[in-house]
């Protein structure tokens, strides 16, 4: 699991959708997702600016790679720490 938070560069008082280099982002993640790395992400809905991303089919490294390959997060806007997940609870 990536989670992420507002890092430095984020701006006070923009809305997450609107904050610059968030397209950049949401890019990185979509490429992930279509390469198969990333199964499933998206902000809180609580306007914290933080969100998760859920990735099970790759080794802890490779995670981290993407996480910190982020643009968001080279930048500045987003902070992100990468923990191992076991999903325990399941349908």
């Amino acid at each position: 699991m990536a989670f992420h938070r507002p890092g430095p560069a984020w701006a006070a008082g923009v809305d997450f959708l609107e904050q610059p280099g968030v397209d950049d982002h949401a890019s990185h993640y979509a490429a992930a997702l279509g390469a198969g790395h990333v199964e499933r992400g998206g902000p809180f809905l609580d306007s914290s600016g933080g969100m998760m991303i859920f990735a099970s089919h790759v080794t802890g490294a490779v995670a981290q790679e993407i996480a910190q390959s982020d643009p968001a997060v080279r930048s500045g806007l987003l902070l992100v720490d990468v923990k191992p997940w076991l999903p325990a609870l399941s349908t």
